[in-house]
């Protein structure tokens, strides 16, 4: 008898398991598609933003990528969504699905400024454009802090530090004087 009653426990679960999964597929495709594409990150312009969640949005989306596709379950989906949408468990998912893509988009972010010809971006720009650039990338650095963002892998922090070093490297002797008096982290 508890064998049975184990096996029966055991596929209740699975097949809660799998309708689970089968309800959160859809809103985790509909949340990629909020993210901005990576060609679109590039060092000299602030990174991009996600785009807001838009529950009528999502909505639309049902009938071509809802769990009736992979459940075989027919029922009120959108109802549920509805009324999933009205509970401290989503906006606790979608908080945290927001977070992940905002440190998603500041790592790539920072992996193109990594990756960018600085001294030659420099040529045709002011001081007061490198320098705010350089205070940009102190902020990138020091974002870390912030208990909303992930911290940064070390190769990724060491290649930051070393970009802005590069930077306040060409500027003038006054600039890098300047510069040494305000609490920049171009030492990591």
């Amino acid at each position: 008898v508890c064998l049975s009653v184990c096996l029966q426990d055991a596929q209740v679960r699975r097949m809660l398991s799998e309708v689970t999964q089968s309800f959160m597929i859809p809103l985790e495709r509909y949340l990629a598609t909020l993210l901005p594409l990576q060609r679109t990150i590039t060092p000299w312009r602030q990174p991009p933003s996600l785009k807001p969640f838009s529950q009528a949005d999502f909505l639309k989306t049902l009938e071509v990528t809802g769990p009736h596709l992979t459940t075989g379950l027919k029922g009120n989906w959108t109802g549920l969504y509805k009324r999933f949408f009205s509970t401290p468990n989503f906006q606790y998912w979608l908080r945290l699905r927001q977070l992940e893509a905002t440190n998603k988009i500041r790592v790539l972010y920072m992996e193109a400024i990594c990756k960018a010809d600085v001294l030659f971006w420099m040529r045709d720009k002011t001081e007061v454009e490198v320098v705010d650039f350089i205070l940009r990338l102190n902020d990138l650095l020091h974002g870390q802090e912030s208990e909303v963002m992930s911290p940064l892998a070390p190769r990724l922090e060491h290649s930051l530090a070393a970009q802005m070093k590069t930077i306040t490297d060409a500027l003038s002797d006054d600039m890098q004087a300047l510069l040494s008096t305000l609490p920049l982290d171009a030492s990591t």
